[in-house]
């Protein structure tokens, strides 16, 4: 994961799951500082509703994105990694 331009590249763990019955996608992420997990990340778009929540040690929230913007947003990752499904 790159944070900022001109920093470096932070190793993160991720996984992520797709479904077209009802489309969406939950896409999970961990950042570890040697084995302790800092921050975790979820991305999700369900229904037509998007959600990106991240905190820092599961307590502190540092990202909340909800809302019209981020709905169209996380539709278009999933419309574009469509492509991807078998």
């Amino acid at each position: 994961m790159l944070l900022s331009s001109g920093s470096p590249w932070i190793p993160l763990q991720a996984q992520q799951w797709y479904s077209v019955r009802t489309p969406g996608f939950v896409w999970y992420a961990t950042l570890y500082v040697g084995p302790i997990p800092i921050v975790r990340a979820r991305d999700m778009y369900r229904s037509g509703v998007g959600h990106m929540l991240i905190k820092v040690a599961s307590m502190v929230t540092v990202a909340d994105a909800k809302g019209k913007e981020v709905d169209h947003g996380e539709m278009v990752r999933y419309l574009s990694e469509m492509m991807w499904f078998p």
